[in-house]
């Protein structure tokens, strides 16, 4: 069967109160409070903290893939997912791509790593998706 197996998150621990942005932009906002990246959290140390989550005690070797998807992702040219799976301790045979450019890039992630395994290409898939918006 096709479908997910583990899943963890990662949420930065800082709050803002939501007052705050209400005032500064002048408009109404709900009640409560937004978490907000610190400055050492980008979306390639979350997507690091998420997926060393969740593989938990399972062999990273059990891993044919690890995709990344973000619309802030911290480098422009350099692949991201290649250092999420190393710093995972994934196999270097590990099939890695970052996807991004969309704010379906996450979907889109799921569904080429979805198709893998449907095709047989592939057996396990991490999929890490991550953003830290500026605004």
């Amino acid at each position: 069967m096709v479908g997910i197996t583990r899943i963890a998150t990662y949420v930065p621990r800082r709050r803002l109160d939501r007052t705050v942005l209400g005032q500064t932009w002048g408009t109404r906002v709900a009640p409560g409070r937004r978490s907000v990246a610190g400055l050492d959290e980008d979306p390639l140390t979350m997507a690091v903290d998420a997926v060393l989550a969740c593989l938990d005690d399972a062999d990273p070797a059990g891993f044919d893939a690890l995709y990344f998807a973000s619309t802030s992702s911290p480098y422009l040219e350099k692949q991201v997912a290649s250092v999420v799976a190393t710093a995972a301790d994934l196999p270097r045979t590990t099939a890695v791509a970052d996807f991004g450019g969309s704010v379906r890039a996450g979907v889109a992630a799921l569904r080429v790593a979805l198709d893998g395994v449907r095709a047989g290409s592939l057996r396990n898939v991490l999929v890490a998706a991550a953003d830290a918006r500026l605004a």
